[in-house]
């Protein structure tokens, strides 16, 4: 078999995209913020500054303490450290690239990484280090990095990727041999699709075979669909060949989608013209929509400009619309706002605000009114509620004032319900201003089901105690079962406490709670 010169980086790509998706996963911050929310009497907020939470209705008044605690989690970016107690050490920032390190050198270093939560640069200087090895050391630094009692799981599979992809550049077999023999599974599986990621670029069809020879399973199923994705933007006749040629259908029509998909990010036309030509209908249109998504996302305003030559065929115009649209808003919001508001009136009116309505957020409130004045009437209504959630996000006020005038009646509670909790998330003291001068009625007791569903995750008592306003006693039992559940969930002792001594549910509803 040929083998291949690889420079630093050349097999960092696959190896990132690997583990990242399908070993190590991402890490997400969450940023919690918790308010202490006591009630008391009277109506106003007991410091004296700000807007109590204070309920008109049957519920009476009361207040909530302006106390709150707020915390946030987030990771760092922690730079490469070198070993403290060895005698050799490894420093990548002044390294020149050219120069080698031996076995030892790359085991302090790669033991001494600290892993971060910027992944890229984390696999990055795992890369660097592992290229610096000589091929013929990468076995017993291998050997003994995976037997390591000082790397835990998800380094070792973040190095074995990379340093199996580069140790099959010379000897894939080898290194095949080798990783089969991880006791780890997955550790093996990250070694193996290390391997596999070298070896589809030097002799593609040999690997493929390798593949199919595997048993059905996660391994099989992942290497199927890294080999397809890899092949399909350069050789897709290929990734093709190899989709078609899997028994089960099932992998193969998901295979043939991610074909699909990932030869339109090149050449978007020719996919559609191949897709087009599938005998068996469902999978088609399958492979269409997946062919669609990946030229909207990565050429939106092409996939558009295809789109407005489409009059003979509304069903993929339409789908185009809704897929490159969103996509055209995350990249350019102006310049997607443009393009909407270009658009025929006929083609606003197709469900397409609605479908879109999440990505909204960007539209000047003037805009938004001049698109939901495109819309039908029923379009409109059935629109309101997510278009108002989207706003609220922005402005409640314009919220509030685009609900009025857009809604004839229809869907008003719904829409009230959106801002009501969007707007909770950051200022539940506006939002409880604002419920209090709404009139009796279903639309805010809709409204209030909004603000206590967001309410009873800082202040479960408060919650309650708005509950009480509620007037329709359906929806307030309906709501009270499903706060208490949540409450119960997160804190039982003191959510049972409340729920013995409260009138909101029957002693029935109390047990059957209680039971859970």
């Amino acid at each position: 078999m040929e083998t291949l010169s690889l420079s630093s980086g050349r097999y960092l790509i696959p190896a990132v995209t690997l583990i990242m998706g399908l070993t190590l996963g991402i890490l997400v911050d969450r940023f919690l913020i918790a308010s202490t929310l006591e009630p008391a009497p009277g109506a106003g907020h007991p410091s004296g500054t700000g807007n109590g939470l204070a309920a008109h209705g049957s519920g009476g008044a009361y207040s909530a303490d302006s106390s709150s605690t707020s915390g946030a989690a987030s990771g760092k970016d922690e730079a490469p450290t070198t070993p403290g107690t060895s005698t050799t050490s490894l420093s990548l920032g002044t390294l020149p690239e050219a120069e080698k390190v031996n076995a030892d050198e790359l085991i302090l270093y790669l033991e001494d990484l600290k892993e971060s939560t910027n992944r890229i640069r984390y696999f990055t200087q795992i890369d660097l280090a592992v290229s610096r090895l000589p091929p013929e050391q990468i076995p017993d630094a291998m050997a003994h990095l995976m037997g390591s009692n000082r790397l835990g799981p998800q380094k070792k599979e973040a190095i074995a990727s990379i340093a199996f992809a580069a140790w099959a550049t010379d000897s894939p077999e080898q290194a095949l041999r080798f990783a089969e023999g991880i006791e780890d599974l997955q550790v093996r599986y990250a070694a193996i699709q290390g391997v596999f990621s070298t070896w589809m670029e030097q002799d593609a069809e040999t690997a493929f075979q390798y593949v199919n020879s595997l048993e059905d399973g996660y391994l099989k199923s992942n290497m199927s669909e890294q080999a397809v994705n890899s092949l399909a933007t350069t050789q897709p006749e290929l990734a093709i060949a190899f989709a078609l040629d899997q028994e089960n259908p099932m992998v193969r029509s998901q295979l043939l989608r991610n074909a699909g998909q990932m030869w339109a990010t090149q050449d978007p036309e020719a996919a559609i013209q191949w897709a087009d030509d599938i005998q068996n209908p469902s999978v088609a249109k399958q492979v269409i929509e997946s062919i669609i998504q990946g030229w909207s996302y990565s050429n939106p305003q092409s996939a558009l400009a295809y789109a407005s030559s489409l009059e003979d065929n509304p069903e993929r115009q339409k789908l185009i619309l809704q897929s490159a649209l969103p996509a055209w808003f995350q990249q350019d919001a102006p310049g997607a706002t443009d393009y909407l508001l270009s658009l025929p009136e006929e083609t606003l009116t197709n469900n397409l605000i609605s479908s879109i309505s999440w990505m909204l957020s960007e539209v000047s409130l003037e805009n938004l009114r001049t698109l939901a004045g495109a819309m039908s009437e029923d379009e409109r209504s059935s629109a309101l509620p997510r278009l108002a959630a989207t706003r609220a996000g922005v402005s409640p006020a314009d919220a509030i004032q685009f609900v009025d005038e857009m809604n004839n009646g229809k869907n008003r509670g719904a829409a009230w319900y959106n801002i009501a909790y969007t707007w909770a998330t950051s200022d539940p003291y506006g939002t409880a201003d604002w419920l209090n001068t709404l009139p009796d009625g279903n639309d805010r007791d809709r409204a209030i089901g909004g603000f206590v569903n967001q309410l009873v995750e800082v202040s479960p008592h408060n919650a309650m105690e708005w509950l009480n306003s509620i007037q329709n006693d359906k929806y307030r039992d309906n709501q009270a079962r499903t706060l208490f559940r949540r409450w119960l969930n997160r804190d039982r002792p003191a959510a049972a406490a409340f729920l013995q001594e409260t009138t909101l549910l029957d002693p029935n509803a109390k047990d059957q709670l209680l039971a859970q």
